[in-house]
């Protein structure tokens, strides 16, 4: 995982905006690097993720989820809703710096 010191965007600002989004609306925030790594969080993970990640076989993918959502949101003009395979409705808004996508916020 990237330091923050590396990234191209203020991450104490992104940070804050993701604990006030998450404490304003009670869910789930996330802050992701330009390649869908989690830099940050607030809120805890809903029951159904937990309940999905202890089934036997593969677990699902969320990085990816998330990471095509972040560019969607680049792509649609700056925000993107979505619902992952079991049918939890996300959104995330991109963080573009110069013109590329640096980041993103996804909460749901």
């Amino acid at each position: 995982m990237r330091s923050s010191a590396a990234l191209p965007f203020d991450s104490k600002i992104a940070r804050e905006m993701v604990d006030s989004f998450a404490l304003a609306f009670a869910i789930r925030c996330r802050l992701l690097n330009d390649v869908g790594e989690l830099l940050y969080q607030q809120g805890e993970p809903a029951d159904e993720c937990q309940f999905l990640k202890g089934l036997p076989g593969e677990p699902p993918s969320c990085e990816n989820l998330h990471l095509r959502g972040m560019f969607q949101a680049e792509r649609f003009g700056g925000r993107y809703i979505y619902s992952c395979p079991s049918g939890l409705t996300y959104f995330s808004a991109p963080i573009v710096v110069g013109g590329s996508v640096a980041g993103a916020l996804v909460a749901g």
